[in-house]
């Protein structure tokens, strides 16, 4: 009888034990994530937004109908009132970035405020579809550029060659 009350704690120690390490692991495995995220350098994300606001750019600018209909209307709206210049504002922006990409002068100064003109510009565009259409298929595409564009922010300066 004493056995059995000496076997019991253990036997339930032993499974917190196995719980406790399973969850380690996968704190281990977020903790692994989070840190390539955060020393992960910013070029490859950079160009992926300059990529999405150039194709932006030349939707508007060619395509200025499919600015106009659809879930873009609200962007008529104020600040701008029209598709010309939210394609010449992504154009803007997609030339800013790639030039910042290719310059072998790293300037802090311009870099900050592209990055959060890239953020506030992918931030407003997506906000005022959702407000329009609601849930939709392309949010995820338009939430993981603004999540990008926003990592871009928190990178801006952290080293030298991410400014």
């Amino acid at each position: 009888m004493d056995d059995f009350r000496d076997t019991e704690p253990l036997a339930k120690v032993k499974v917190n034990q196995r719980w406790h390490s399973r969850e380690r692991r996968w704190g281990a495995h977020a903790h692994t994530v989070w840190r390539r995220f955060v020393w992960a350098h910013p070029v490859p994300i950079q160009f992926m937004i300059a990529l999405a606001s150039a194709g932006w750019a030349l939707v508007a600018l060619l395509r200025p109908e499919t600015v106009t209909s659809g879930q873009y209307r609200t962007l008529l709206a104020w600040p701008l009132a029209e598709p010309r210049s939210w394609g010449l504002l992504f154009a803007a922006h997609a030339l800013l970035s790639l030039w910042r990409i290719v310059d072998p002068v790293k300037r802090l100064w311009i870099g900050l405020p592209v990055n959060v003109c890239g953020f506030v510009l992918w931030g407003y565009v997506t906000a005022q579809a959702t407000l329009f259409v609601g849930l939709r298929p392309s949010l995820a595409a338009d939430l993981v550029v603004c999540l990008g564009a926003f990592a871009c922010i928190l990178k801006s300066g952290a080293a030298k060659e991410d400014a």
